[in-house]
């Protein structure tokens, strides 16, 4: 990656953080797409694929999201796995591994196309999971909404969060967090990480 690039992908960062995003998320988006610029750079994807999804949603931003969480589901599933062992290349003996390429194992993949009703379900099943998702890591039992305030700028990092802006923009920041009920629900919550599953 060249430095002006580098320089492109930080600005990017910063701008989706100013929007309130979470920087691990926006990290991990960018993670994403610095490698499908990689990829297809260097052929592993098909020819242009990341410049084609970009061109489809100049103008609908709301497609880029679908266009790019459907390439990456596709190319992380289990059976484009299997499909992508099946039909890829062996440099010699078995041992020296396999060679993804993108015409024997990406262009040939037929890629699913749900249906209208199959999208639908897909996005209620996504909503429960992430609904699950939020009450495990956050029980209403153990924590509690609090509301930070301090001033800040409309045209700053907390603007969606200012109130009775005056004249120059400046007003009340209202952010809205959750923090453990008491020290036993923060206890608690301190136990409650990935490796804590078993």
């Amino acid at each position: 990656m060249t430095a002006a690039a580098a320089r492109t992908v930080g600005e990017i960062a910063v701008s989706l953080r100013e929007r309130g995003l979470d920087a691990r998320a926006v990290a991990h988006f960018l993670d994403r797409q610095v490698f499908s610029l990689f990829a297809d750079h260097i052929g592993l994807l098909p020819h242009d694929i990341v410049t084609r999804i970009l061109e489809q949603s100049r103008g609908k931003p709301e497609l880029f999201p679908r266009f790019t969480r459907e390439l990456f589901t596709a190319m992380n599933s289990r059976v484009h796995e299997i499909w992508a062992r099946s039909q890829g290349t062996q440099l010699r003996e078995r041992e020296s591994g396999f060679r993804y390429t993108p015409t024997t194992c990406f262009e040939t993949f037929p890629f699913p196309e749900p249906t209208i009703e199959q999208r639908e379900a897909i996005a209620a099943a996504a909503r429960e999971l992430d609904q699950l998702r939020e009450r495990w890591l956050n029980p209403p039992e153990w924590v509690r909404e609090e509301v930070l305030a301090f001033p800040g700028a409309t045209d700053g990092p907390w603007s969606r969060y200012v109130h009775d802006p005056e004249d120059r923009g400046i007003g009340t920041v209202r952010y809205p967090r959750l923090a453990p009920k008491n020290e036993d629900a923060a206890a608690k919550l301190a136990k409650r990480t990935w490796h804590g599953l078993s």
